[in-house]
């Protein structure tokens, strides 16, 4: 049953459907007054009193501000209204890279990936990647320059046009800081973490530089990387022991595997030393290998496992209801 939402409008916004629910915010579907789609990212009613999470949501919504790139879900605003703290972000129609792997929307998307999880052809992975690579570039470019902290399948989206977009800037943080927060808090997803992450070092632009990797070898895995108990997943990580991809998939060339194994170093001095620098690397040898990375491709994977509730929802709205998320 579609989840019931919980009031009509929000200031300028009428809302349409539930499109993700989380421990801190809910993330509806919403029509401007000029008929533009959009997404309203609302912090929880009983976290709007708390001035911690107010600030750090406000600054989410300042930093990601920043970032203007085809690669990164803009962020259009901040608002305070109808005692309702909520930040305006553009409207991306596809999946998050964790549902396209899984081959499924279903499921928590944070949860261990399925046995059920496929992987994704090499080339349409690395065109995923790359897409990436170029989103983080421009927020490591950014005034001032920002570390994600936080680059995992969940927080990439994959349109239904076959383009990926880096998403939720909730643990960015200015470059050449820690990866502690408060006393002992380490942010982002431990299993995305570079060891220096996990350390509490300083931290710059190559921590994203080795989720990115990360999340490619697990797009074409179709597993976790460093899977098991989290003391497990760290005891690999520091010691930067690289499974081999499982017999089911379709393996990498060795030169793109070589590309793959240096920016899961684990000395940072020994990585790509940019998002950039990483992705025309790839782009090189996929060009020597002529490994085609065709956003067409891309986009028939996407299809395939959300086409037809992308398209049941663009009808619905085109006939001005909507009938399922």
């Amino acid at each position: 049953m579609d989840k019931a939402l919980p009031f009509p409008r929000l200031g300028p916004y009428e809302l349409l459907l539930v499109l993700g629910e989380g421990a801190t915010a809910s993330v509806y579907l919403a029509r401007d007054s000029d008929g533009a789609l959009v997404a309203l990212k609302v912090l929880r009613e009983h976290l709007r009193d708390d001035e911690v999470y107010v600030r750090e949501f406000i600054r989410e919504a300042r930093l990601g501000s920043r970032i203007v790139h085809p690669n990164v879900g803009r962020v259009l605003g901040c608002r305070e209204e109808d005692a309702a703290l909520y930040i305006v972000l553009e409207y991306v129609p596809g999946v998050t890279l964790a549902a396209l792997v899984r081959g499924r929307e279903d499921g928590a998307e944070d949860a261990e990936m399925a046995e059920c999880s496929r992987g994704l052809p090499v080339s349409v992975a690395t065109r995923i990647v790359v897409d990436l690579l170029r989103g983080l570039h421009a927020a490591h470019e950014a005034a001032p320059a920002l570390v994600h902290r936080d680059v995992s399948p969940q927080n990439i989206v994959v349109g239904a046009d076959g383009t990926t977009k880096l998403v939720d800037f909730g643990t960015a943080k200015a470059a050449e800081s820690t990866g502690i927060t408060g006393v002992g808090v380490v942010k982002g997803k431990l299993r995305y973490m570079a060891p220096e992450q996990l350390s509490g070092s300083p931290l710059d632009r190559r921590v994203d530089v080795w989720a990115a990797a990360v999340v490619w070898w697990e797009a074409i895995a179709g597993e976790r990387l460093f899977h098991g108990p989290e003391s497990a997943a760290v005891f690999e990580i520091v010691r930067g022991r690289i499974r081999p991809f499982p017999p089911t998939v379709e393996r990498p060339p060795e030169a793109l595997l070589a590309v793959l194994a240096s920016a899961l170093r684990v000395a940072p001095d020994a990585r790509p030393p940019s998002a950039a620098a990483f992705a025309d690397a790839v782009e090189r040898v996929a060009k020597e290998l002529n490994i085609s990375m065709l956003y067409e491709a891309v986009a028939a994977a996407v299809d395939a496992v959300a086409g037809a509730r992308l398209r049941a929802r663009a009808l619905s709205l085109a006939q001005g209801a909507i009938t399922k998320p």
